[in-house]
């Protein structure tokens, strides 16, 4: 009997009048089990597959960024490296006296 046959047979016993310790027993399951399925039955009695699986995932995402505003932030940081590149690492600056300074802000020792 594969798990699915199972929880079936379990609610047909428990529906039958059956202690739910006797058919944890006899499925070498928990009393825990037992009730987890009989709640399930209760919430999902219309829906033919009950029985089933549901997903562990989450149903939403609580924060997620859309993606069009993903998009922008990308290119403000590819824009922001582009322009600090260019200021530190440019041929003005290094060619220029304060360039020892630009170490972490003390003199460079080199």
């Amino acid at each position: 009997m594969n798990e699915y046959e199972q929880r079936q047979e379990a609610i047909n016993r428990h529906l039958l009048g059956e202690k739910n310790s006797k058919i944890a027993h006899s499925f070498g399951k928990s009393r825990k089990w037992v009730h987890q399925w009989i709640n399930r039955f209760k919430q999902k009695k219309d829906d033919p597959g009950w029985y089933k699986d549901e997903s562990k995932a989450p149903k939403y995402i609580a924060v997620k960024t859309e993606a069009e505003i993903e998009q922008q932030i990308l290119i403000v940081l590819i824009l922001f490296t582009l322009i600090l590149k260019s200021t530190v690492f440019g041929q003005d600056v290094i060619n220029s006296k304060e360039s020892s300074k630009l170490w972490y802000g003390r003199k460079n020792t080199r």
